[in-house]
């Protein structure tokens, strides 16, 4: 797992990504996956149980996606930093949570205000 690290650093979570940085990762998460094997979701769902910090999505790489980049609109109106993303997975509840920490820029002399975005969300096994 320390060599697909190795591959998305520095990647800002896929931001940063180029069509070069996209394929190497793509071809590593595969590789992954066929030496990790199937999950089977029936029988290991505590497998997902936690939080797990985002460091790579490809969903940020693509240019566009319904006429913008997915995620904050960075740089149009305010300054906006986008921190550390994570997703929160509750097996018992069926909880699924995106939670982003976010920085808003303000005028000088005030401090940025920092804000914990939480997107809420159920899910269901089916099949």
């Amino acid at each position: 797992m320390i060599w697909i690290q190795g591959i998305v650093s520095g990647l800002n979570r896929g931001l940063a990504a180029n069509q070069d940085d996209l394929g190497k990762a793509d071809d590593a998460a595969k590789e992954l996956e066929t030496v990790a094997g199937p999950v089977d979701l029936l029988t290991d769902l505590d497998k997902l149980q936690g939080r797990w910090k985002l460091i790579y999505s490809s969903a940020f790489s693509f240019r566009t996606l319904g006429g913008s980049r997915p995620g904050l609109p960075t740089g149009r109106l305010l300054p906006v930093t986008l921190g550390q993303v994570f997703q929160r997975i509750d097996v018992i509840s069926k909880d699924f949570d995106n939670i982003a920490e976010i920085e808003l820029g303000a005028p000088w002399p005030l401090p940025p205000l920092e804000v914990t975005a939480t997107l809420a969300h159920k899910f269901e096994i089916i099949g």
